[in-house]
C-alpha cells in the first residue's frame, strides 16, 4: 500500500469512536475497538501505524505486576503515543486484618452471609442453582463466626472452613506486605507519575476505589460458591474505602494521602493534568488529610489544578 503513514494513521483512527484530551476518563471504555487488535495483525506496516490506538487508558492497582504493565507500556515506542490518561484503583489491604488472624476471621464472617443477588427473570433451575449458593454462603457465614468464638472447631466442614481462611489469610499477608513495600517513601506515585511522563498523551488521571462495576451478577455468586479458588479470591479482594464506615468490619483508613500525592507528583514529573476525576466511596473519615504534611501537600495541588479543564 503506497499511502503515507499519516493516511493511514487517520484511517485507522475511524475504526473506533474519536477520543481526545477532554474525553471523560470513565468513556475511555468505549473509545477502543477490537478491529484495532486485528489490523495489528496484518503486516508490520499497519501494525506501526495503527498501535497507538490499542490502548487509550491505563489501569494499575497498587500491586507490583500492575505497576509493571504501566512501566512496560509507558516505555513502549508507539503503543506509548496513543494512552491519554491512566487510571489508578485504590482499593487496599488493611494493616490490623493482616496482621490479626482473629480479626481476619471476624471480617470474613462480617461479609460473606449469602446475600441474595436480584432474581429477576431467572429461570427455574438457576433459581434453584443461586438457593444452593446462598445457603452455602450462609453456612460459610455460621462456621467463620464459630471460629471466631472457638478457631479448635473440630467437625469436618469447620475443619475445611478454617484450611480456607488459613490459605485466605496467607494470601492476604502477603499482599499487604507487596502494598506497603510498593508505597514506602512515596514510591507508587512517583512511579506512576514517571510512567506517565513518558506517554505524550497522557493527562488524564482517574482514581477511583473498586471494581467498575461493583454489583454482583448473580451467575458470579453462583459460580463462587461452586468454586473453593473463587471463594478464596474474593475473600482476598482488596478493600474498598467505604468499608472503613462500617465498624462491624474492622477496616482501617484507606490510603487518603495518595489523593494528594499522585497528582503532586505527576505534576513534579512534568505533566500538566488537563483531565482530573475522583471516583472513589466515602470514607468514614478524613484524619490523614488533617495532619500537617498532606495540607502542605494539598498546598502544592491547589495551584496546580488551575490547568485541569476537566474535573
Amino acid at each position: 500500500m503506497d499511502l503515507p503513514d499519516e493516511l493511514l494513521m487517520q484511517a485507522f483512527g475511524h475504526l473506533q469512536t474519536e477520543a481526545t484530551a477532554d474525553t471523560p476518563i470513565h468513556c475511555l471504555d468505549m473509545c477502543s475497538s477490537p478491529e484495532i487488535k486485528n489490523v495489528r495483525l496484518t503486516c508490520r506496516r499497519f501494525r506501526d501505524t495503527s498501535s497507538h490506538l490499542l490502548i487509550r487508558f491505563v489501569p494499575v492497582e497498587m500491586t507490583p505486576v500492575s505497576l509493571e504493565r504501566l512501566e512496560q507500556i509507558s516505555r513502549h515506542p508507539t503503543i506509548s503515543k496513543g494512552v491519554l490518561a491512566v487510571r489508578v484503583i485504590l482499593h487496599f489491604y488493611d494493616e490490623p486484618l493482616a496482621h490479626d488472624f482473629r480479626l481476619f476471621i471476624n471480617y470474613q464472617g462480617s461479609t460473606s452471609r449469602g446475600d441474595k443477588p436480584g432474581t429477576e427473570d431467572l429461570g427455574a433451575n438457576t433459581e434453584r442453582e443461586l438457593a444452593i449458593a446462598i445457603g452455602t454462603g450462609a453456612t460459610m457465614h455460621e462456621l467463620w463466626q464459630s471460629l471466631w468464638d472457638d478457631p479448635s472447631e473440630g467437625t469436618e466442614l469447620g475443619h475445611q472452613a478454617l484450611c480456607l481462611l488459613q490459605r485466605a489469610y496467607h494470601i492476604y499477608q502477603e499482599r499487604y506486605e507487596a502494598q506497603q513495600k510498593l508505597c514506602q517513601d512515596g514510591g507508587f506515585p512517583q512511579a506512576v507519575a514517571t510512567a506517565m511522563a513518558r506517554m505524550p498523551t497522557a493527562v488524564g488521571l482517574e482514581m477511583r476505589d473498586g471494581k467498575q462495576f461493583g454489583k454482583q451478577h448473580h451467575h458470579d455468586f453462583i459460580e463462587q460458591m461452586k468454586d473453593e479458588e473463587k471463594q478464596l479470591e474474593e475473600m482476598v479482594y482488596p478493600h474498598e474505602w467505604y468499608e472503613s464506615t462500617e465498624q462491624v468490619h474492622h477496616v482501617g483508613h484507606p490510603p487518603l494521602e495518595l489523593l494528594a500525592q499522585l497528582p503532586l507528583a505527576i505534576q513534579l514529573a512534568g505533566t500538566s493534568l488537563v483531565t482530573l476525576e475522583l471516583r472513589v466511596s466515602s470514607p468514614g473519615s478524613f484524619p490523614l488529610l488533617a495532619q500537617e504534611a498532606q495540607e502542605e501537600n494539598l498546598d502544592l495541588v491547589l495551584p496546580m489544578l488551575r490547568h485541569v479543564r476537566s474535573f
